[in-house]
């Protein structure tokens, strides 16, 4: 096992038009790591998530297993 974390977000940020819900947000897990994301209704727990699964749109770097997610080929299911 590597010292890299398997997934990283760093200064993230997600806006809902001038509304920002996530700001200079920092998050790394590594392999084996278990994490929780926990905070009262409205926190960004859920937009923390699609932002790093590339659900939304968002400023920062994420970078999964090092590799930033930006580069990465998007596999979709056949409908």
């Amino acid at each position: 096992m590597s010292g890299r974390p398997m997934i990283a977000a760093e200064n993230l940020r997600v806006s809902f038009g001038a509304k920002a819900a996530l700001d200079d947000i920092s998050v790394s897990a590594s392999a084996g790591e278990w994490v929780a994301v926990i905070g009262p209704n409205g926190a960004g727990k859920t937009t923390l998530l699609r932002a790093i699964a590339g659900m939304t749109g968002s400023e920062g770097v994420i970078a999964l297993n090092g590799q930033a997610a930006s580069s990465l080929a998007i596999l979709r299911c056949p409908r």
